[in-house]
């Protein structure tokens, strides 16, 4: 063999073990059966790069890589299908971006990722697959980017409440409000029928003009058919407390929820009047809870389980519950619908500190918790 041929399939080697190492890895239709051999799971998005879908997934696919970059079973890659069209053939890649999962030991049955594109998602469906317990690095921003081609879609989801604001990139006015709103749709990241979500209608004039934008920054919120223009101040108490109003929430701008949500008046007022827990007790509350409708449909059936776990474990099951949730709700590994759960539960479990008669009281309950 020549000096010449040992230098180049040196060459193409090194190249191959650097692509292996970089957090995404890069296929074409020269390596790709040597990474997607059944040794490994391999996780493959075929994107085109003039697509506005796929750069708005790059950055989110790019921490999904980064998450999954010390787990030894699985590679996340990536083909330009618009460049390399044999795979964008070979694997019959009709639109951007197309997400395959191909299994270790079934390379031949790849299955298509329909869910949706986010870090965190990816992660989770990565995880039930492959049975992981991969957590998402880095934070991912929950201000959801519209295009014409998801707009209608989004706005015109049942029951949701969506928020969007219509920015320029070079408008100051928009920059100054940008950090707000981030934190903005991070308030309302646990409320599964809320969106917070933005437009470049510098970029997309069309869908601006559509909805009648003239200056920027232009906020509207969408729910069920009708659009309601924001005119209040762009702070963040004023943003939450718009899009509370709307959307029937109950946010603090912190994220955490008020201290009422989710009680039971009715129930309430018992629980105040007994010293303690009884058996009578009990079932004085849960005759109440059998007539009464709750604003918040798990409330219900958390005022019980309390009930029933204090008949289990005595009145201390209150503290010892309080501090096993809240540490759960300021981690960061807790989903964001489990967490809102979280915070309901904690809210109801304020009704049972009998004995308590104000707020400083009730603090040092949960301080030697």
């Amino acid at each position: 063999m020549s000096e010449n041929k040992i230098l180049i399939m040196f060459a193409i080697t090194l190249l191959f073990i650097i692509a292996l190492n970089a957090r995404v890895v890069p296929l074409t239709h020269e390596n790709f059966d040597e990474v997607v051999n059944g040794d490994k799971n391999v996780f493959v998005k075929f994107y085109a790069p003039w697509c506005g879908h796929c750069q708005h997934l790059a950055p989110e696919y790019e921490i999904l890589a980064e998450s999954f970059a010390r787990v030894k079973n699985v590679v996340i890659a990536e083909v330009n299908a618009d460049e390399d069209r044999e795979l964008a053939n070979r694997f019959e890649i009709h639109g951007y971006p197309t997400l395959k999962f191909f299994p270790a030991g079934h390379p031949d049955a790849p299955e298509v990722y329909q869910g949706e594109r986010s870090a965190e998602a990816l992660t989770n469906w990565l995880n039930e697959k492959m049975g992981t317990r991969v957590t998402v690095k880095g934070a991912t921003n929950n201000v959801k980017v519209l295009t014409p081609g998801t707009f209608d879609q989004t706005i015109g989801e049942e029951g949701k409440t969506v928020f969007v604001k219509f920015y320029a990139p070079w408008c100051g006015h928009c920059k100054k409000l940008a950090p707000d709103y981030k934190k903005l749709a991070d308030v309302f990241a646990e409320e599964k029928n809320v969106i917070i979500a933005e437009v470049d209608a510098d970029k997309y004039k069309d869908l601006a003009r559509a909805y009648d934008v003239a200056g920027y920054p232009t906020l509207k919120l969408f729910k069920n058919g009708e659009i309601v223009d924001y005119k209040e101040a762009r702070d963040l108490a004023s943003l939450v407390a718009f899009v509370n109003k709307h959307a029937g929430t109950a946010r603090e701008t912190d994220g955490s929820l008020k201290k009422s949500y989710g009680r039971i008046a009715e129930v309430d007022e018992v629980l105040q009047k007994a010293e303690g827990f009884s058996e009578e007790l009990q079932k004085e509350v849960e005759a109440i809870l059998e007539k009464t409708e709750a604003k918040v449909a798990e409330s219900k059936r958390i005022y019980a389980s309390i009930l029933k776990k204090i008949a289990e474990k005595g009145e201390k099951y209150v503290q010892d519950e309080r501090a096993r949730l809240t540490k759960f709700v300021e981690g960061e590994n807790i989903a964001p619908l489990k967490k809102g759960l979280f915070r309901i539960r904690l809210n109801i479990l304020d009704a049972f500190n009998w004995g308590v008669k104000n707020e400083e009281e009730l603090w040092i309950v949960c301080w030697r918790a």
